[in-house]
């Protein structure tokens, strides 16, 4: 998994400084393995399309007033 910020933070900010490391190497073949994959964004993905409305469902919510709940102010002047 790589976070969105440029660079897609291949060896960024999160992850640990490693000192020596073949981070060129890493940046190269994670580019490639992105150009070569079947979807490049979840939205090319049928199994994340088809699972979209359970997702959003159970992720979100709306609000609104509550019945029965009284809100008292308090004045500390």
């Amino acid at each position: 998994e790589q976070m969105a910020c440029p660079g897609g933070c291949q060896n960024g900010g999160g992850l640990p400084n490693l000192i020596g490391s073949n981070q060129q190497q890493r940046i190269e073949q994670l580019n490639v393995a992105d150009q070569n994959s079947e979807f490049r964004t979840a939205g090319q993905n049928q199994v994340v399309l088809e699972q979209m409305n359970q997702v959003h469902s159970a992720f979100h919510t709306t609000f609104g007033k509550k019945q029965g709940y009284t809100c008292q102010f308090i004045d500390f002047k």
